[in-house]
Order: C-alpha cells, then sequence, then structure tokens
C-alpha cells in the first residue's frame, strides 16, 4: 500500500525535478534504489528521486538525515547540493577524505569568494579535529555560521564549543576568537 498523499508529494518533488544523474545503484539504510534526479527543496538541501526494487518512486531528503551509500563509499549528503550548483556527479560522488591540515584545506578550496577566507580549525561531535576554509562568518548565539569551501560554498554552522583556531587568509593571522565571540569585528581580532 502507498499512502496518496506521500505519492502526492513524491510526484510534485519528481514533477520539479531540475538534475538528472546516472543511473547508478544507491544503499539507503539495507535498500537499494536507482537514483535518478536531483530537485532543489527551497529549504537548503536537495531532493533525491529515487526508483526502488518494485518500480515505484521515491524520494529522499539530502540533508544528513538518510545515509547514502554507492560501491560500499559513504555519499556526503552536500555532494548532491555540488551537483545542483554545476558540478558533475562523477566528480562529487569521488570519495574525498576531509582535510586534515591548513595546508589541506587550502588545497580543498572549492568555492570562490571576493571576501575575506578563513582557515577554522574545529574539533565535531565525535572529537574529530577537522580544518576548513570559511568565508562570511556570522556570529550567533551557540555557533559561528559560515559557508565552507570544502562544502562548495554550502552554509555550515560550527558549534562554538568545538571551533578552536580561527586564522586569515593568506598571512595564516591568528585571530582572537574570544574578542570575536564577545561582539568585536574580525579586523580588529587579530593576535599577530
Amino acid at each position: 500500500y502507498i499512502d496518496p498523499g506521500y505519492q502526492a508529494f513524491v510526484d510534485e518533488i519528481w514533477a520539479q525535478s531540475v538534475a538528472d544523474l546516472p543511473e547508478k545503484i544507491v544503499q539507503i539504510g539495507s535498500r537499494s534504489f536507482t537514483m535518478k534526479s536531483l530537485t532543489p527543496s527551497g529549504r537548503g538541501y536537495p531532493y533525491l528521486n529515487v526508483i526502488d526494487e518494485y518500480g515505484v518512486r521515491k524520494t529522499f531528503a539530502a540533508d544528513g538525515r538518510n545515509t547514502f551509500f554507492l560501491h560500499g563509499t559513504q555519499i556526503a549528503h552536500n555532494a548532491f547540493e555540488a551537483i545542483l550548483a554545476g558540478v558533475s556527479p562523477e566528480e562529487a560522488f569521488l570519495p574525498d577524505p576531509r582535510p586534515e591540515t591548513p595546508d589541506d584545506a587550502i588545497l580543498k578550496d572549492r568555492f570562490q569568494t571576493d571576501g575575506p577566507r578563513y582557515v577554522l580549525r574545529y574539533r565535531n561531535g565525535r572529537g574529530e579535529v577537522g580544518w576548513r576554509v570559511i568565508s562570511r562568518p556570522r556570529r550567533l548565539k551557540d555557533v559561528m555560521s559560515a559557508r565552507c569551501h570544502y562544502r562548495r560554498g554550502a552554509q555550515r554552522q560550527f558549534h562554538w564549543d568545538g571551533v578552536e583556531e580561527l586564522l586569515s587568509l593568506p598571512d595564516l593571522r591568528t585571530i582572537d576568537l574570544g574578542r570575536y565571540r564577545q561582539g568585536a569585528q574580525l579586523k580588529d581580532c587579530f593576535l599577530s
């Protein structure tokens, strides 16, 4: 049985798809599906449109709630955002280790911006240290929101308790995060 309300939602999402995908088998949970297309959601993430083993059309939010695997390798949910931004599916689906050093983050800077750029060192919820090139940082109550260049410009939020270091580019000058969190402008927070 397919819920008519769900099927109407799926039909609407499929009718608005804007990017065709190679018909590859993707695993979502314990099931296999054939990828077909992507649809922007208007909520900052795309919908992945697939066909199940019975030929039924399905739609999944590519927003981190679902885990997608292609040939046994996890696909980062931002790979779908990159495809909508014009990156080829072949490139977007390549395995890509996260940057582990400031130099690695700079090498994986995939987003063009006219404004200032920074290198951020942070610790995620699993305790893993990562580095990212970011731009347009915004100070929010519990997080720093910024464009993540590794994620091809996706807006990301970094919890303040995990933000460990912020360096300006290209000179790698250290920014006093305490002063910045307390309301000072970034340009007034350089330590060196």
